[in-house]
């Protein structure tokens, strides 16, 4: 991906891939590149803490939006 960025002579990307993406060889080689990316995680990974969401109220404490009739928690 580093070297797309190169050749397009262009600065400040990020890239923007799906939960399937993400290992910690992923992030590692990205973050070996400096590049910035963003990428969901499953529900089922153990990076997720769900701790938040299950307090009464959680919806007035936490950040989300509403994207295509769907919530996203960020």
């Amino acid at each position: 991906m580093a070297l797309c960025v190169e050749e397009m002579e262009i600065e400040n990307v990020i890239y923007i891939a799906d939960k399937g993406f993400y290992s910690k060889d992923n992030i590692k080689m990205m973050k070996g590149q400096k590049l910035q990316y963003i990428i969901p995680l499953q529900r089922k990974n153990q990076l997720i803490d769900y701790e938040p969401i299950e307090t009464a109220n959680f919806k007035q404490s936490i950040s989300y939006f509403i994207y295509q009739e769907r919530i996203i928690w960020y």
